[in-house]
């Protein structure tokens, strides 16, 4: 039994002209750092600037092929060495914009520890915060 053969990775979208090698370091970075793939490797998408996981063999159901540790999730909280730790910690802001400093922040380090999953970043996304009162109309 073959589940899906494709899945794509809409946060994977960094194009290997624009992004560097990006992609291609991803799950490498992954399996040194505790993640377990089987069966699955990333390929470029035919028209498309983003990248699919892909089966390269049938999945039996219930099979896990892929597992990530959760040191491999980006931190929902500001590491404290972080250069924006000082700027976030008396400010009022919010934890989505001090998240958005603190990833900003990780892509300028090229010491990040972060940076190969960062590379694979898209360059730019929709967010609803973003959104025209006029773009909310096609949503209700």
């Amino acid at each position: 039994l073959c589940v899906s053969s494709r899945i794509p990775l809409s946060l994977c979208q960094g194009t290997e002209e624009g992004r560097g090698s990006g992609p291609k370091e991803l799950l490498p970075w992954a399996k040194e750092h505790g993640a377990v793939i089987h069966n699955a490797e990333l390929q470029k998408d035919d028209g498309e600037e983003g990248f699919s996981l892909v089966a390269t063999a049938d999945i039996e159901q219930g099979q896990v092929i892929m597992s990530i540790p959760a040191g491999l999730l980006f931190p929902t909280r500001v590491s404290p060495s972080s250069p924006v730790a000082n700027m976030i910690e008396n400010a009022t802001i919010g934890r989505i914009s001090a998240m958005c400093l603190y990833l900003v922040a990780e892509k300028v380090d090229p010491q990040s520890f972060w940076a190969p999953w960062i590379k694979t970043l898209p360059d730019k996304f929709h967010h609803a915060l973003a959104y025209t009162e006029e773009d909310m109309q096609h949503f209700q």
